[in-house]
């Protein structure tokens, strides 16, 4: 794995995601639609996993609370920004990870994870937005004669 070209990968996704933020919202915007907090809360996992003392440089213990892992095989992978065991073969993101860590499921969950990464998400305008594209009409169906 080249952890550097990993790291510029995850530099330049949460880039990227700034760069959305900045042109959706203005110049000092501090709001996100839901999809992009999402999208931005996930490249947090490496860091969330080191605040909890797990060297993601290495294998460790599954977090798989149903795994009994005597021998680390769960690794952090950066250009996905999961963690995967090999072991049992679970994936997850940082949101499946907070959920063990916290017993937090749905909007409370997500709400969580938002809070620790003071991200700001829009939940009013993401509802009130509709589509530019259009929706093509279909065609009526063409029924043979007999």
């Amino acid at each position: 794995m080249n952890s550097e070209g990993d790291v510029l990968q995850i530099r330049l996704t949460r880039f990227i995601l700034e760069l959305r933020k900045i042109s959706s919202y203005g110049l000092g915007g501090d709001q996100m639609n839901p999809e992009e907090a999402k999208e931005y809360a996930k490249t947090n996992l490496k860091a969330y996993l080191n605040s909890k003392g797990i060297n993601t440089s290495t294998n460790f213990s599954c977090l798989n609370p149903a795994h009994e892992d005597k021998h680390p095989s769960m690794s952090f992978d950066q250009r996905r920004n999961r963690c995967h065991c090999f072991s049992c073969g679970v994936d997850y993101d940082i949101f499946d990870v907070v959920a063990i860590d916290t017993g937090l499921s749905g909007k409370d969950l997500f709400n969580h994870v938002y809070g620790l990464y003071n991200i700001n998400v829009d939940y009013e305008n993401s509802k009130n937005q509709t589509s530019s594209k259009s929706i093509p009409q279909s065609e009526p169906a063409v029924t043979a004669k007999t």
